[in-house]
């Protein structure tokens, strides 16, 4: 079974997405948005979720509908610099040094700044 990874808690609309990968000076959008997409699992937010976020206990209605598409995509954790905001979730909940460590470990990737 694939690992799905993690959710973020950071919010990017679809058409926001297509617009800067196509929209970069570089040109290869088409492609750019094809390497995304091989990371980025997109979940659509529906009537449904929205339904269960109006009788959820959450207190963070935001945090809650991250968790929803968390679930959605069967990710292994939510990364979230808020991990007081997920206390109710059923998936663990990573902060940034944890994404970057497993990254490091599992995936062989070493995050750094570099200047672009």
């Amino acid at each position: 079974m694939r690992s799905r990874g993690f959710a973020e808690g950071l919010w990017v609309r679809m058409r926001e997405l297509v617009s800067w990968a196509c929209g970069r000076r570089c040109g290869g959008g088409r492609e750019l948005l094809g390497k995304l997409l091989q990371f980025i699992h997109v979940y659509a937010t529906d009537e449904d979720d929205c339904a269960f976020m109006d009788r959820s206990d959450w207190s963070g209605l935001k945090d809650y509908l991250v968790y929803r598409s968390a679930l959605g995509v069967k990710a292994d954790g939510i990364v979230s610099r808020d991990a007081d905001g997920f206390a109710m979730s059923s998936i663990k909940v990573y902060d940034y040094d944890a994404l970057f460590a497993y990254m490091k470990e599992v995936l062989d990737l070493d995050y750094e700044l570099i200047e672009i």
